[in-house]
């Protein structure tokens, strides 16, 4: 009580009005530098993250409950635990200028400039690959150091393929007949490296979409604990655009569901491998099934966002043993992500909530 009469906490109101558990939603407050975060019901500490002018941490809730949080000067606090790193990113020059990026739960990589002029590669993608995770640590520092990320040796391994596809999210403009995707990145920049929520910008130069120039600017995060990335992107161009977010069809007895606002893949299976699960949730999405992609398709403005979330997961991992599992996982996270957990702070609405990535 000392702590809180001399300090003056902000607090933050944290309300679920839905029917639906809320488990570890990532939450955003405005505050000062160097803050802690405590739950008010308790007084534990919680893992938080300085985050441009704010804080992020994670909460969890019951169906139609209310919790108090406050945020407090760190310095106030004789002790902060450590928060332990569940996010990550970072360009990787030493593999051909990948830029990579991972949550406790799963990761991805893209392909930058250097890949393309490679004489064994040669790559000219703006795909998404998916690494295949059943470890809840990261592994993309020592995946890479090692080079040795193609098989299992326990924490899981990258078995997709991607190419010149599309691969788990990856997009184009839509011309209602074909799918015109970008080159490589060209530039990158991290803005946030964890602990909860990593944060990157991908810059894709010009290029033609079927007579029209285009060029985008991507904004990516993935928050501790989520399957899903979100992703925000700004385009340049003369006139309103159909983007297609796809998602890569693959030879065989593969199952793809779709529902309002996301669709999901899952792969068949690749051998002892297991089978990869990919989706895209994208609001007010019409789907399409197009040269080998299925395609979530929607409007974007030119200069506006166009936000829409990639997951991916893994039959060999505990969570997801079967298609239902993560058809499931899917269509809890495309529910959560359009009725986000009321944030607010003294009273007034100053804050944001946001479901994983």
């Amino acid at each position: 009580m000392l702590l809180l009469a001399s300090n003056r906490p902000s607090v933050v109101v944290v309300r679920n009005d839905s029917a639906m558990h809320r488990a570890d939603e990532s939450v955003e407050a405005p505050s000062a530098a160097e803050v802690a975060v405590m739950d008010a019901a308790n007084s534990r500490i919680l893992p938080s993250q300085a985050l441009g002018k704010g804080v992020l941490f994670q909460a969890t809730l019951a169906p139609g409950e209310t919790r108090r949080y406050l945020v407090l000067p760190r310095r106030a606090l004789p002790a902060v635990p450590p928060v332990e790193s569940k996010a990550h990113a970072r360009f990787v020059p030493e593999r051909l200028d990948d830029f990579a990026w991972e949550s406790d739960r799963t990761a991805h990589r893209v392909y930058g400039p250097a890949i393309m002029t490679d004489p064994k590669e040669m790559l000219v993608s703006s795909g998404v690959d998916v690494w295949s995770k059943r470890t809840r640590a990261l592994v993309l520092d020592k995946w890479y150091a090692s080079g040795d990320y193609h098989a299992d040796r326990g924490e899981g391994l990258d078995f997709y393929k991607v190419g010149k596809a599309r691969g788990c999210g990856g997009l184009g403009i839509f011309d209602g007949r074909q799918l015109h995707a970008s080159s490589n990145f060209s530039k990158w920049k991290v803005l946030a490296d964890g602990p909860l929520r990593a944060v990157f910008e991908l810059n894709y130069d010009s290029w033609d979409a079927g007579g029209r120039k285009v060029s985008e600017v991507r904004r990516v995060s993935i928050d501790a604990g989520s399957n899903f990335s979100r992703v925000e992107s700004h385009f340049a161009a003369a006139g309103p655009l159909d983007v297609g977010v796809g998602i890569v069809e693959r030879a065989g007895e593969g199952r793809y569901r779709d529902g309002a606002g996301w669709m999901s893949y899952w792969e068949p299976q690749h051998g002892a491998d297991g089978s990869a699960a990919c989706a895209i949730v994208l609001p007010a999405a019409r789907f399409a099934r197009n040269d080998g992609h299925y395609l979530a398709i929607r409007e974007a403005q030119p200069g506006k966002s166009f936000v829409y979330y990639m997951g991916a997961g893994w039959s060999k991992s505990e969570d997801f043993p079967a298609p239902e599992a993560w058809e499931s996982t899917v269509r809890d996270f495309a529910a959560r992500a359009a009725n986000p957990l009321k944030v607010n702070v003294e009273g007034a609405v100053q804050a944001q909530a946001r479901k994983g990535g």
